[in-house]
This record gives structure tokens, sequence and C-alpha cells, in this order.
């Protein structure tokens, strides 16, 4: 893969303050709204500490994937900077304090502006690049039109004319360059309606027949098939995150369907979430973080549904646990399932596409900070008021809670009795990626899509 060998140093400042905010965010005496404060100090350390002197990627140290360099530079960019510019749209002040020179002060606008300028001009040697059919830029280019629309005010609105078209131009290459038939559909529709939303031409029917083949994959519950695997994770922390997106850039796409959709999936979420973490199984488990947004977008769409309180406690539930086990590092979410950890690790992952994991962040800092999601005590989850059992047999499983040891359980009837083991990532496939310069890591799609039971109190990755 282009730029394979390219060592990509950590950073001394990190190796002296990540066990400091780990012990900082666990603290049980501050407020969680100074917590998160901190959490996003830390992030954009990340941010600032990798990114490029023009802002347009960010390249944080990490294992490689099959993307190459530029593409995870951009990617980099792309999955972190939707939190500013949820921090933006909040109301909050654009210009902070560099978490890293107190002294100092970061413009968040301007350093989005200059980020998506440069990656989008083709003039530019740090140019993103043309799309082509089934590219990874189609799935960061969604996040970088969440950025534009969530940063109107402050970006957006300060483009000329021509800027707005170079950027709406690079945006518009994913309505001629086709996506796969899964949740990337949803990606050309994002991206699309963000165009419209921002007063821009784009293919309208195009963005309404993607939506129409996607919902063919719908099964109940707020949940989607995700070929070519199954059903996953990806229901949360991609399809209802993205559906809640296209919903509020156009509220007259589908609404009826998408908030009974979005309802019906935060419901399920925040019965997956308990005190010992998440029965984790499918792809792209790093992105586990993520997993709470559904919650916090309904929350904020429905509190008679989902309690802003209730929704808070599954974020902090989630983030402490993972905090607490060093699942946070170099700034930035780390690869495997606690820490750095290639053996789940997807070919397609690369040190910044675990920064989706900061998609559950986005939708709490779109809370202003006197909103009853930051000022509203926490309220227990289900699993902390009492047993439960759920059958989704459109969704092939079955969800079981257990109150008195805080467990939660996926069972899928149809999966075979055995337990598979997840296999390493051992010095022939390390040697292998050395001399083919490539990721030759263990796909162990049976540990994450076979196994009978999957279990929050020894998740996929961790022994059985």
């Amino acid at each position: 893969m282009p730029g394979w060998y390219k060592t990509l140093p950590t950073s001394p400042f990190f190796e002296q303050h990540d066990a400091e905010f780990a012990a900082q965010f666990g603290r049980t005496d501050l407020p969680d709204a100074d917590r998160y404060l901190l959490l996003f100090d830390y992030l954009l350390a990340g941010f600032l500490e990798f990114g490029t002197p023009m802002g347009e990627r960010v390249y944080y140290p990490g294992f490689k994937g099959r993307n190459g360099h530029l593409v995870e530079g951009l990617e980099g960019f792309a999955r972190t900077a939707p939190l500013f510019a949820a921090w933006l749209a909040s109301g909050r002040e654009p210009i902070v304090a560099d978490p890293r020179f107190p002294d100092e002060q970061v413009d968040l606008a301007d350093r989005l502006r200059r980020g998506v300028l440069t990656g989008t001009d083709p003039r530019s040697p740090d140019y993103w690049g043309d799309l082509a059919d089934r590219d990874q830029r189609i799935v960061e280019a969604a996040d970088v039109a969440l950025i534009l629309w969530l940063s109107r005010d402050h970006v957006w609105a300060g483009f000329s004319a021509a800027k707005r078209e170079q950027v709406a131009g690079w945006l518009r290459q994913v309505e001629v360059n086709e996506p796969f038939g899964n949740n990337w559909l949803l990606f050309r529709i994002q991206v699309i309606e963000a165009l419209r939303a921002l007063g821009m031409p784009a293919d309208e029917q195009l963005s309404v027949d993607a939506y129409r083949t996607y919902q063919r994959l719908y099964l109940g519950s707020g949940w989607f098939e995700d070929p070519p695997r199954g059903v996953d994770y990806y229901n949360a922390w991609a399809i209802s995150y993205s559906l809640f997106w296209i919903d509020q850039m156009n509220p007259a796409f589908d609404r009826s369907f998408i908030r009974e959709a979005l309802r019906e999936s935060s419901s399920l979420v925040v019965h997956l979430i308990g005190p010992n973490g998440l029965p984790m199984m499918g792809r792209s488990v790093c992105y586990r973080m993520a997993v709470p947004a559904p919650a916090i977008m309904q929350s904020s769409l429905d509190p008679q549904s989902i309690d802003p309180g209730q929704a808070r406690r599954a974020l902090d539930l989630v983030w402490r646990h993972f905090v607490e086990r060093r699942g946070l590092a170099q700034g930035r979410a780390e690869q495997g399932y606690y820490g750095p950890d290639p053996c789940l690790l997807d070919l397609y992952s690369g040190p910044g596409s675990c920064q989706w994991s900061v998609r559950s962040l986005v939708t709490a800092f779109l809370q202003p900070e006197e909103s009853a999601f930051w000022q509203s005590p926490q309220k227990e989850l289900p699993v902390e008021l009492g047993d439960y059992l759920i059958e989704l047999p459109a969704l092939g499983w079955v969800v079981e809670g257990f109150h008195a040891s805080g467990e939660i359980e996926i069972r899928i009837p149809t999966n075979h009795d055995r337990e598979h083991q997840v296999q390493g990532h051992n010095a022939v496939r390390r040697l292998a990626e050395f001399l083919l310069a490539a990721p030759i890591r263990p796909r162990n799609l049976k540990a994450k899509y076979r196994r009978r039971i999957y279990s929050s109190a020894a998740p996929v990755g961790t022994p059985l």
C-alpha cells in the first residue's frame, strides 16, 4: 500500500499525559460536563498534534490499513472534525485554548475552513484526490459534508461563490462514483442532502433512488441488514447516525419512517449497554465508543421515549469503561477493543479509522451546555433496573440482561454451539506484512459473527 513504510512517531505530549487524562476522566467528584470537556480537549489535542500544516489531514500513529497513507490522513481529519463542528453548532465559543499550550488559542472554525478548502482544491499538492467507484473517500465525503452542514454559520457562510463551488465539486463526485450496496448508499444520500441544504445543486432523484434501494435491507426494530455479513453494530454507529443527519438536513425526506426507526434503534441500544460494557460482536470493533449515539439523538428528538439523563448514562458507562481500560491513547481511539491490538482490526482500518468512535460525542456536544442532556441527573439503564429478555427474530438475536451481575448477552440461536476463538496476529503475518507492504491481519469472521453467545462479561477479543 502507498506509504506503508512511512513512520508515524508517537507524541511525547501524550506519553506524558495519557495516564493523567484517564485518571481525571475517571473521577467521581467532577460533574459530567466538566469531565467531557476534558475528553473534548484530549481529542482536540490529538487532532492538532498530528494534523498537517494546512489541517487537511491528520496522521495518527497506529496500525496501517489497506487504503494508503493519503486516504488514512483524510480519515483522521474527516472522522474527528465533526466533533468540532458539533461544538460550533451548539453555540459554544469558536475560539478555545490549545490543550497542549494553554497560553495559545485555536480558532476551530478557521481550522475546519483551512482543512476543507485545502483538501478540495485540485490545484493544491495536498488535494484529497479524485474519487472512484467504491472508493474509501466516498465514506469520508459524507463526514466532510456533515462538517460543512453543522458549521454552516461559521465556515460555509464565509466561503465565496468560487470556494463553495470548489468544495461542492469535490463532494458531487459521490453522484458519479458507485458506492457498495450496503450502508455506503447512505453516504451518497447524506452528501446530496447536505449540498441541497447548503443551497448547492445536487441530484435529488439519485438520493431518492439510493434510499429506496437501501430500505430493502430493513429488518425491523430500527435496524438493517449489513451486507455482506448480516447484523451488527453498524446499525448504531453508521446507519441510525446517518439517518438522523439526513432527517435533520431535509425534514421532508422521510421523517415518519426515519423517526420511528430511530426510536426503535435507540430502545434496543440502551438494552445493549450496561455497567460492565457491551456484548460486542461484528466488524469494526474499534468503533465501539460510538454505540450510544442513537440514544443521544433520540433523547434530543423525543425526551419522553429516551430520558436525556438515561442517554447520558449510556454515553458515560461506555466511555468510562473504555477510558479506564486505556481505550484511548495518543489523542485518539485505540485500534483494539481496549489497547492496541490488530487481531480484530479490519483490513480497511488504519490509524484514523477508529475515530468513528467519537460519533457518540458528536451527538453529545451538539446538545448545548444548558440542555437537559447535560443538566439532568443520570438515570439508570434497563439492566440496572431489572432483568429482561428481548426476542428479535428478524435480526436473529435474543438479547438478555441480568440485573444482578449487570451482564448483557446477545444470543444467536442459528449459530453453532462452538465458541470460535480469536486468531492472533502472529510472527508469520507480521513478516508477510513487512514483505508485501500491506495488512495481513486475521479476519476472525467466525469469532465476530458465528459465536452463539456474545457477552458483555467476556467481549470478543478477550479470553473466554
